[in-house]
């Protein structure tokens, strides 16, 4: 999937992967806070039926958005780690393994070439929404 953002697929609604998987654009939103904001209000519950499936969090990097710059899997106050927190089908928030990586794009997207991709380390099964949290790592998991 990376390679396909980086060559230029970076908000297509789909993207076709390797083994014949397909990756689709649930929402887009943007912000000039933090992502934990935007995630939190602009974007609240997704509502969505993927099944299983791999959430992946894409943002650009230089921009007047603040950005975590590593993930955490506790709240321990690492100056610019984030805890992935996840609330899947109502069933309440959960710190969640994820892996932070930092691309450059063949051509700018949105005015920006560098952007950073927050992957799930594995599947989540959504039968019916999801709230996405990447939450500072000075703070706590959301109730």
């Amino acid at each position: 999937m990376v390679s396909r953002l980086i060559s230029g697929s970076l908000g297509d609604s789909t993207i076709n992967l390797s083994g014949g998987e397909t990756a689709t654009l649930l929402i887009s939103a943007s912000g000039n806070t933090d992502i934990d904001t935007v995630l939190s209000s602009s974007i609240g519950t997704l509502s969505t039926s993927i099944g299983l499936g791999q959430i992946v969090i894409v943002y650009p990097s230089g921009s007047s958005m603040g950005v975590p710059t590593s993930i955490q899997q506790s709240f321990n106050s690492t100056a610019g780690g984030v805890v992935p927190a996840f609330n899947v089908d109502g069933n309440g928030f959960g710190i969640e393994g994820a892996k932070l990586h930092s691309i450059d794009l063949v051509s700018p997207y949105d005015g920006y070439s560098k952007y950073f991709v927050v992957g799930r380390t594995t599947k989540d099964t959504i039968a019916s929404n999801i709230i996405m949290r990447l939450v500072n790592s000075s703070g706590s998991l959301p109730s």
